[in-house]
């Protein structure tokens, strides 16, 4: 393990517990959702789904339910170059940077500590828990509603962040597929023929990125964006899965 410290704006260190450097990653380029058979839609898709979960945990018996909690963050410049240029960890063509957190409790303690302090460095955006079956997709979903479109035709859209989460046991660590997209409000100045100068809002796409990756026991994803929103800041999500006892146990 290495001991990796980074800091948010020179304000507050928080230590990182990496995994072994050789530990592979892969990056997804696009959510990989599970497309449905054509015999699971309408109005027997659930009929049909609850009769294949039966069968299915009666030849394998029942599947390990697994907790993910989530922090998404804002970093402003300096803590992501920061982060970016002194923490080990691992990144795609576009930037990206992936950490592979050996204590998750840990660091996120410090983060909350951190934005609750009122520094600049990191803004807890949203801390959502979702709990799913082994393997079975499930979607955070953090949107508000905004006004796109031309002064002469406005329609609603829905903007925020969704993350889509694959949790699947490997021992005592996690197998973790996760993919995260982040839409915001963004405004365009044009000039129509014979018009005055006016803005036309629309949805901008800052974050679509995703990554499998094993994740130890106690530990965390953390996944940090290239790309900045319209105030500047990047994107971060802390993604911690943790194995729900069965009763009796």
């Amino acid at each position: 393990m290495v001991a990796v410290v980074f800091l948010g704006v020179g304000i507050v260190s928080v230590l990182v517990l990496m995994k072994n450097p050789r530990q592979d990653i892969e990056w997804l380029a696009k959510s990989p959702i599970q497309q449905r058979p054509q015999f699971l839609s309408g109005r027997w898709t659930q009929p049909v789904r609850i009769q294949l979960s039966r069968l299915k945990q009666w030849m394998f018996g029942p599947k390990q339910t697994i907790a993910v909690n989530a922090m998404i963050l804002e970093l402003s410049p300096a803590a992501a170059s920061e982060l970016a240029s002194n923490a080990t960890g691992f990144t795609n063509t576009a930037g990206a940077r992936a950490f592979v957190i050996q204590n998750g409790a840990r660091v996120r303690e410090e983060l909350l500590a951190t934005a609750s302090a009122g520094k600049p460095a990191y803004n807890v955006m949203s801390s959502p828990r979702i709990i799913t079956a082994e393997g079975v997709q499930a979607q955070f979903a953090i949107t508000h509603n905004v006004f796109i479109g031309s002064p002469s035709r406005i329609q609603q859209a829905n903007a925020g962040w969704w993350i889509d989460v694959w949790p699947r046991t490997s021992g005592r660590a996690i197998d973790l597929t996760c993919f995260l997209t982040q839409t915001e409000r963004a405004l365009q100045r044009v000039s129509p023929p014979n018009a005055e100068v006016t803005n036309i809002a629309f949805l901008r796409t800052n974050v679509s990125l995703g990554a499998r990756v094993r994740v130890p026991e106690n530990g965390s994803l953390f996944l940090l964006s290239p790309s900045t929103n319209t105030n500047g800041f990047a994107t971060g999500i802390l993604l911690s899965p943790t194995v729900q006892k069965r009763p009796g146990r």
